[in-house]
């Protein structure tokens, strides 16, 4: 895959050049882009402003213009229209993981200088940064870490009195405070995926179940969890009792929890536990093919529940829906999805990514949407086990720092950028001729974005209808355009 890399030092577009950021082609435009930031509403209702991302690399994130909306409300084949009185889910942020493995890389292998550039892309609102308003952390070690750990490591301990978060202290706590002070409505996530070993029927992080006697002992660590981290600033809105609760890996953490284990649980132990921190309990936290998993366990304690937690990995997303019609007052959330090595086309990576998580995440309920590890190296590590050619958000040099910008860093700016933690969702039909998905939000100052795909062939143009009026916009096959009002 030919892709972007840029040393960090590099990184900023001059407005004043007014290039496409990051690459080489000129673009000819009157004016630099809007400043968009939470809060900030562009526009009045007469025009738009369209950002646009294309399969050759050629534009990413880039600003094509304000268009005037005009009086034409007419439906063509190659029409979209949005219709603000029917709304959907509110949504919650768009990310991914700070895992081990992403915390070691940029406070390790990047300079100061080349971080905070960094994470002005990963979590600004500057021309072509992304905006990630959601961050999931694995609570320990995972199979992207540089060790495989706990919080309460070696002999049985039932008191907690080793308890002791310093392993994450070093970079995971301080990166995911700085997220914050870049985007203030920033959410956090914690998923534990081995409780300590001493605690499980495997005596292993790998494999194995939480032996009932535990409990509450467990319970009472990922209070202390939490409060630890709620001392150091992070303080988490969403938890997850397990990582993918019906997998066993034998090369990383990982821990077998049944429905009614996971339900035991929770509705004895963790539930009360937590009270008090205002932190929402999500269940699953695993793949679209499991939706029996959550059923069941929402069938008998919905009252303990915020919601469900998805993976991408097997089954589809229309599962979410069939949940959440089940379920209607339980929210839907897309916590996983990794990008890798073996898929090397980047529009065809960007069209899989619209048509799959965030076009047709969002469609099917998802409040969130999130990529795997926030960044690895180009060869998909460091990692201990597990996925040996995952792809980061983006992808660090281990020798200089140098980063590299993947399709996954676009998908996310496409959305976080311009849709915002308490947006909601609004009715959006895609085009009649199958060329053109979308969907479009509201957000709280009533700024409003339609993100669409074209996932035809060939360039098309799409015309967006909003109120009667309408503007216009051309896009090549599987090229991904925003459009902002």
């Amino acid at each position: 895959m030919h892709k972007r890399t840029v040393h960090l030092a590099l990184l900023t577009c001059s407005l004043l050049a007014l290039t496409a950021c990051g690459t080489n082609t000129q673009v000819d435009l009157a004016s630099a882009p809007p400043k968009i930031e939470p809060g900030f509403r562009p526009q009045s209702a007469t025009a738009a402003d369209v950002w646009v991302t294309h399969p050759d690399r050629s534009r990413l994130i880039s600003w094509d213009g304000t268009k005037n909306f005009v009086s034409d409300g007419n439906v063509t084949p190659s029409t979209l229209t949005i219709n603000e009185s029917q709304t959907f889910q509110t949504m919650e942020g768009f990310g991914a993981s700070l895992t081990d493995s992403a915390g070691w890389l940029m406070w390790n292998k990047m300079s100061a200088t080349q971080r905070n550039s960094l994470m002005q892309s990963l979590f600004g609102f500057n021309d072509g940064n992304a905006g990630i308003s959601f961050l999931r952390i694995p609570l320990g070690g995972s199979d992207m870490a540089l060790s495989h750990y706990t919080y309460n490591d070696g002999a049985a301990d039932p008191n907690l009195t080793r308890f002791s978060i310093v392993h994450d202290l070093t970079y995971i706590v301080p990166l995911a405070k700085q997220a914050k002070t870049i985007n203030s409505s920033l959410r956090y996530m914690g998923t534990p995926w081995s409780p300590p070993a001493w605690m499980k029927t495997s005596g292993s992080l790998n494999s194995g179940k939480l032996k009932p006697e535990h409990y509450q002992t467990y319970a009472n660590y990922l209070r202390k969890t939490f409060d630890a981290y709620n001392a150091q600033g992070v303080k988490f809105n969403y938890l997850s009792p397990q990582n993918e609760p019906q997998y066993e890996p034998g090369s990383y953490p990982g821990t077998k929890f049944e429905w009614y284990d996971e339900l035991n649980f929770v509705r004895g132990h963790l539930f009360n536990t937590m009270n008090g921190t205002g932190v929402k309990i999500l269940t699953l936290d695993h793949n679209w093919d499991l939706e029996w998993y959550p059923r069941a366990v929402l069938n008998e304690g919905s009252a303990y529940y915020e919601g469900t937690a998805w993976h991408c990995y097997a089954g589809n997303n229309a599962a979410m829906s069939r949940v959440r019609d089940a379920f209607p007052s339980k929210g839907v959330y897309l916590t996983e999805c990794s990008g890798g090595l073996w898929a090397t086309n980047f529009g065809d990576n960007m069209k899989w990514n619209m048509q799959n998580l965030f076009i047709g995440g969002t469609k099917n309920w998802a409040k969130t949407v999130l990529f795997w590890s926030l960044a690895l190296d180009p060869s998909g590590g460091p990692h201990l086990g597990g996925c040996s050619n995952c792809r980061g958000v983006v992808s660090i040099n281990q020798n200089g720092g140098a980063v590299t910008f993947n399709e996954e860093y676009y998908a996310i700016a496409h959305f976080a950028r311009f849709v915002w933690p308490g947006a909601v969702r609004i009715g959006t039909t895609d085009s009649s001729d199958g060329k053109f998905i979308g969907v479009a939000f509201r957000n709280t100052n009533g700024a409003k974005a339609l993100v669409v795909l074209n996932q035809s062939n060939s360039t098309a143009t799409f015309k967006m209808v909003w109120n009667g009026k309408s503007i216009q916009q051309s896009l090549p096959a599987s090229g991904v355009a925003t459009v902002f009002w």
